[in-house]
């Protein structure tokens, strides 16, 4: 009983509890420094994803304006692939048109440049010319012939 009552288990218990509360503290900054941490690598991360998404969007965004640019100024292939389908068939107008803007279009690493039917067969393929009749199918050319929207980069 004595020692319940001496300033010794008083001393011993005070030091105690100054030594819990001291390791109770230093636990709760030691989660809450690695919580905060984990949260900025987590943002830092998140914010490189983002960066490089965003330049390979505005990368395709140039290429694709590059492309429409090219089309769009191209009143000869238009006007060919509208006596293609006026005279029956005779591409020449279309093939002069087409090889007339494919080196534009390499330039904008674009391999491949050709005009389907509606039934994917090709009419005419400006970086290989032999494949003229052929089937051409790729992804979403199904939706395209269609009708619908179909973006594709590749």
């Amino acid at each position: 009983m004595k020692i319940f009552r001496s300033l010794a288990f008083l001393i011993f218990l005070t030091l105690t509890l100054l030594a819990c509360s001291t390791l109770y503290l230093g636990y709760q900054l030691n989660i809450h420094t690695l919580r905060e941490t984990m949260e900025a690598r987590e943002l830092d991360k998140v914010q490189n994803i983002y960066s490089i998404i965003d330049s390979m969007i505005n990368e395709e965004t140039r290429h694709a304006a590059g492309f429409a640019k090219i089309l769009q100024q191209s009143q000869k292939l238009a006007a060919g692939l509208s006596f293609f389908y006026r005279s029956g068939g005779d591409f020449t107008a279309l093939k002069e048109a087409m090889d007339q803007s494919y080196p534009q279009l390499k330039t904008l690493q674009s391999d491949i440049f050709l005009v389907t039917d509606r039934f994917g067969k090709v009419i005419y393929r400006a970086d290989l010319p032999a494949d003229r009749g052929r089937l051409y199918r790729v992804w979403g050319m199904e939706e395209a012939l269609a009708g619908e929207d179909i973006v594709s980069a590749g």
